[in-house]
């Protein structure tokens, strides 16, 4: 009974900062229609004013000044970006193990539990809270958002990736949304399009392709860290240094030659 007792207050604690984003958002909507109303009125007047024989130069000066005079009216923006979640790892349930290599080391460059959506996550403050469906939470956060910030997905691929329907929509979600992503792959598994396998992504040997014990060569080990450096330093998050990063990576994963 406790435990229902405790589920049920946490679930609504959750419901409640949901519910207050979305009023500061709707709140954010507003100023920003206000402040297109506003702005397009004090250059207007100001365009009147001075008469009809201005140069570009000075157009754009008034429109600059109307925008910084206005601009306090967005202010809501800011903190409805701090209180945004940062990173979602997308991932199989058989994928976990990597998973959690991934997620430790973003906890070790600064990221917080809060900032994370991992839907296999051991810690319930990266979950999606019981009671909400998966992609009914990403875009109450993500989609409907009138803020410009948006998700960084960390896919995690493998064989198991093409067997696995959530996984699959992800992808085609950030390739719609245009989100930005890296990529951590475990071979013998190629990422297609629309991922962006044009750029460099880390690989991970496994024992076997779908299961088993996994390793990786000093390079990739190499690249695993410089990856996830560049994703918390993005975000603003005060990454640990190389060296740091290389040793604890070493206490999550076995690192050797091929």
């Amino acid at each position: 009974m406790r435990d229902k007792f405790t589920d049920l207050r946490k679930r609504k604690v959750e419901q409640r900062k949901i519910d207050e984003q979305q009023e500061r958002e709707e709140e954010l909507k507003r100023n920003v229609d206000a402040f297109r109303q506003k702005s397009s009125e004090s250059a207007a007047q100001e365009v009147l004013q001075l008469g009809e024989n201005l140069s570009r130069e000075a157009i754009e000066n008034i429109v600059a000044k109307a925008i910084s005079d206005n601009s306090p009216d967005l202010g809501l923006k800011s903190l409805i970006d701090t209180q945004k979640k940062k990173i979602l790892i997308s991932q199989t349930r058989a994928d976990k193990p990597f998973a959690d290599i991934i997620y430790q080391m973003l906890l070790m460059n600064g990221a917080p539990a809060e900032d994370i959506i991992y839907t296999n996550c051991d810690d319930q403050r990266s979950r999606v809270p019981d009671g909400f469906h998966l992609y009914d939470y990403l875009r109450a956060f993500f989609v409907d958002s009138i803020s410009t910030q948006k998700i960084l997905v960390i896919f995690i691929t493998s064989e198991n990736t093409k067997r696995s329907w959530g996984a699959i929509t992800e992808v085609g979600a950030a390739w719609i949304t245009q989100v930005d992503h890296k990529i951590f792959n475990i071979h013998p598994f190629r990422p297609e399009h629309p991922l962006d396998n044009n750029a460099v992504w880390q690989t991970t040997n496994r024992e076997e392709p779908t299961r088993g014990e996994l390793w990786v060569t000093p390079l990739d080990a190499d690249i695993l860290c410089e990856k996830i450096e560049a994703v918390c330093g993005e975000i603003g998050y005060g990454k640990a240094s190389r060296a740091d990063n290389h040793a604890h990576l070493q206490t999550l994963v076995s690192v050797r030659e091929s």
